[in-house]
């Protein structure tokens, strides 16, 4: 999923010009970043859950808080990136226009927004599983990465 999401950013992206021919392209690639961290967020705790690193026994809400924040951070940390790279790339000798000079308020609070609606839509996916026990490809990825790496979640006396 990640490399498919530095494809679509990268080289279709930048490299084929996608950003400025489709207006949709940087709000779909942030609303998929979104979606993806909250779901590397909400494993995360939710493998750490099953282990002896935490407290056992977190409420499903929490786990899904928890995916929802760390999305919405990484994504504020990128909007930083991108706003040094405008601000000081020009310094060094080249130009980027990562937040479109014209609109970068805009552009970084719709992708902000953006990023956050991906998360949230994880965040109650992997909710809707933890409460209802309800299968979707979360669940189905969860469960095939716990049966490939058994040893990753053994109990430690």
């Amino acid at each position: 999923m990640a490399a498919g999401f530095i494809f679509f950013s990268v080289y279709l992206g930048s490299v084929r010009g996608y950003y400025g021919k489709f207006w949709w392209w940087d709000v779909a690639l942030h609303t998929s970043s979104g979606f993806i961290l909250g779901i590397a967020g909400f494993v995360t705790l939710f493998l750490l859950n099953g282990t002896n690193r935490i407290p056992q026994g977190m409420r499903p809400i929490f786990i899904c808080f928890f995916g929802v924040t760390c999305a919405v951070f990484l994504g504020v940390v990128w909007e930083i990136f991108e706003y040094a790279c405008d601000v000081f790339g020009p310094r060094f000798g080249w130009h980027s226009n990562v937040q479109s000079i014209e609109s970068g308020v805009k552009d970084t609070m719709q992708d902000l927004i953006v990023d956050t609606l991906g998360a949230v839509v994880a965040a109650v996916m992997g909710w809707l599983y933890l409460r209802a026990g309800r299968f979707s490809f979360l669940a189905d990825g969860v469960r095939k990465f716990l049966a490939r790496n058994p040893k990753l979640f053994e109990k430690r006396s």
